[in-house]
Order: structure tokens, then sequence, then C-alpha cells
């Protein structure tokens, strides 16, 4: 990917602890991540912070999170994490900073 293309994905989150990685897929990118698409009056969902060892919560939201700046990268990076009992559909958008 080239800095300033767009990153987007929705996708089926699983009930139970499914996660959702907002991620690059390589150590040399980064993004700026500015949408986070959830279902209104979402419960049971948490935004999490992380490294793969350690986590940090950053929010428990009951909707969409629009027009935030999250910087992420391929260690650092959030995790939308699906503690209901249904499945839920959740996505992200952004763009790519570093490439």
């Amino acid at each position: 990917m080239a800095v300033g293309d767009p990153i987007t994905t929705l996708t089926t989150v699983t009930s139970g602890g499914g996660v959702l990685n907002i991620r690059p897929s390589s150590a040399t990118e980064a993004w700026l991540v500015t949408n986070i698409f959830l279902p209104d009056s979402v419960s049971d969902v948490s935004l999490v912070v992380t490294d793969g060892t350690n986590t940090l919560s950053v929010y428990s939201p009951s909707g969409s999170m629009l027009a935030f700046n999250f910087y992420v990268t391929y260690d650092v990076y959030l995790r939308i994490v699906n503690n209901g009992s249904s499945d839920i559909v959740a996505g992200y958008d952004g763009v790519v900073i570093k490439a």
C-alpha cells in the first residue's frame, strides 16, 4: 500500500470474545484510523489497544465512533472485542500514513 491509500473493512465479529484486529499487515506500515463502525445500541463490545501481550481498555462504545484519530502500527494496534451473545458486523476506515 502507498501513503494516502484508503483502508477499510466491514466484517462479522463472532460472539463470545470474537475480535477484529485493526492493524496493518506489514511492520513497515502505519495507519490513521478515523472511523470505527458498530451497530447502534451495541452492548458488550469493547475497544482496546494492544501489542499482543499487554492490553488497555480504550472505550466501551454504544455505537459507531466517527471522526476519531487512532494511530496504529503492526506492533501496537486496536482490537474490537465482541463479548456479547450475538455476532455483530463491525468495521473501520482510515488512511495509510506510512508505507
